[in-house]
């Protein structure tokens, strides 16, 4: 969770990911046929492929970042309904969380979703000031990343 009308991290927010949860990040974020990347090769839209392959890189950057980036968050927050509020964030060049609702879901539906929010999230701690002034509203027409990286385009899309 962030501080209120900051791009603050609440520490308090942030936990370590346990093994279960790195290794399902893991997988998913895997171009393999097991994973739910989709292999750059296989896109043959160039500008596209181009968006994706910047996507992924964002995401090692993240992933593989000698201080550690990625957490899991402490909390699902929730709308007075229990819908979740959101499935992760990501701050420029500060840390990605994931909400353990979405690190929970082993449903196809559900791994899908957690590779969309991890190149998501990568794109908003990588590029920061570049994307974070986005008006963010689902189906994120118009911003080339998150447009591609949530479409469910069988073709064009960068998760399977």
């Amino acid at each position: 969770m962030f501080l209120p009308g900051t791009s603050t991290v609440n520490p308090a927010c942030l936990v370590k990911m346990d093994s279960r949860d790195s290794s399902r990040v893991r997988a998913v974020m895997d171009s393999s046929a097991l994973g739910w990347l989709r292999p750059l090769s296989s896109i043959s839209d160039t500008t596209t492929r181009r968006i994706c392959q910047e996507a992924y890189e964002a995401w090692q950057y993240a992933w593989n970042n000698l201080n550690t980036v990625v957490w899991k968050g402490a909390t699902t927050d929730t709308l007075p309904d229990g819908t979740p509020t959101h499935d992760g964030q990501g701050a420029f060049n500060t840390a990605i969380h994931f909400d353990p609702h979405a690190l929970n879901d082993i449903t196809q539906r559900g791994k899908q979703a957690l590779a969309e929010v991890a190149l998501h999230e990568a794109i908003h701690y990588y590029y920061g000031p570049a994307v974070n002034q986005a008006t963010h509203v689902w189906p994120y027409t118009g911003e080339a990343w998150f447009e591609n990286i949530h479409s469910r385009d069988p073709v064009k899309g960068c998760v399977k």
